[in-house]
């Protein structure tokens, strides 16, 4: 009886990937030495995210070198260049180039329906398999530390229950910098405004969830977006667990009222919960 040996095809495995990676690291050294240089810096990058930035460093560059070789501005104002990694240009055929800036910084990043440079798709995937080599250990050890943190916060601080699926919410939880969460005054401020508005709140632990219960709906509302309460709208009977098909049929819809609001606050309100039932 014969065996299969999985060793040559191991080996051939390990080959082939480094072909791939000669390859691709060949793409850039046949670019002019300024060019290339610039497409190696992604092994100074001191995490995934300087990667990220200096990716977008490299294509605003590239747009700029385009630009001192562009043909003259046409009658509309607009100027066009051929990609200057790859040579390729518009596939229309009544222009050529890419228009400039946009056009070929989609080129360049992949965006759209434009087919991406073949020279930056290389220099892409280098950068990624080597930010997954230097950073990947890393970044899983710092997953696990904010893992273990945030289960700690969850046992000592206030949670947010705002809809009827799913876990209950830390405060700052999917918050920005372009939306952050509430103050403590802040969230004084809403709470009263959800008083006024007709909810209960229900404290289990420390999980509180605002609710408005009705005859055949349920609304919960999340009051830790600074700026804005937040509104889910369930019909009755409510599903006993959810699943995607029963979110789909009971969930009625969502909606918000803003902190500047000051008049017909009740009537606002109402009227978006009727809307949502009746959609």
């Amino acid at each position: 009886m014969k065996y299969w040996n999985q060793q040559p095809a191991e080996e051939e495995v390990r080959r082939l990937k480094s072909d791939l990676l000669m390859a691709r690291s060949a793409i850039i050294e046949f670019m002019p030495r300024e060019v290339a240089s610039l497409l190696r810096g992604y092994y100074s990058c001191a995490s995934r995210m300087e990667g990220h930035a200096w990716m977008n460093e490299v294509i605003d560059a590239l747009v700029e070198r385009a630009l001192k070789s562009a043909s003259p501005p046409d009658r509309f104002g607009e100027q066009r260049a051929m990609c200057p990694l790859c040579g390729q240009g518009s596939s229309s055929p009544y222009v050529e180039g890419y228009l400039l800036p946009e056009g070929l910084r989609r080129h360049l990043a992949g965006w759209g329906n434009t087919h991406r440079c073949i020279v930056m798709e290389a220099v892409s995937k280098l950068a990624h398999d080597h930010w997954n080599d230097k950073f990947s250990v890393a970044e899983q050890e710092a997953w696990k530390a904010s893992q273990a943190a945030e289960a700690q916060r969850r046992k000592t601080e206030t949670l947010y229950r705002v809809s009827l699926g799913g876990e209950p919410k830390l405060l700052d939880d999917g918050c920005y910098s372009w939306s952050p969460s509430r103050s403590p005054e802040q969230l004084v401020f809403a709470e009263e405004r959800l008083k006024s508005l007709g909810f209960q709140c229900v404290i289990d632990d420390n999980v509180k969830t605002w609710v408005d219960e009705r005859e055949n709906h349920v609304v919960y509302a999340d009051p830790r977006q600074a700026g804005r309460l937040e509104f889910e709208v369930w019909r009755k009977p409510l599903p006993k667990r959810i699943v995607r098909n029963s979110q789909n049929r009971h969930m009625a819809g969502r909606f918000h009222l803003l902190d500047s609001w000051k008049n017909d606050l009740q009537k606002k309100y109402a009227d978006r919960v009727t809307q949502s039932l009746v959609r």
